[in-house]
């Protein structure tokens, strides 16, 4: 995803519990990577950022089991 210059990628952390999120891709290069990483668990806000739209904050627990 990074290679692609995906902006954010998301993982529902099923067995750790915690929503990860990655943004901010390398982009094509060698070894692409995303350079910023975000762990929501329990009782922490996820932001959904979508260009122009405002941030929308939701709770990570409204997205894990």
């Amino acid at each position: 995803y990074a290679r692609a210059a995906i902006p954010a990628y998301w993982i529902i952390n099923l067995v750790d519990r915690q929503i990860e999120v990655y943004t901010d891709p390398s982009g094509p290069v060698g070894l692409p990577t995303y350079r910023q990483l975000k762990n929501s668990r329990i009782g922490e806000d996820v932001t959904i950022l979508i260009a122009g739209l405002p941030p929308i904050a939701i709770t990570a627990a409204d997205l894990l089991p």
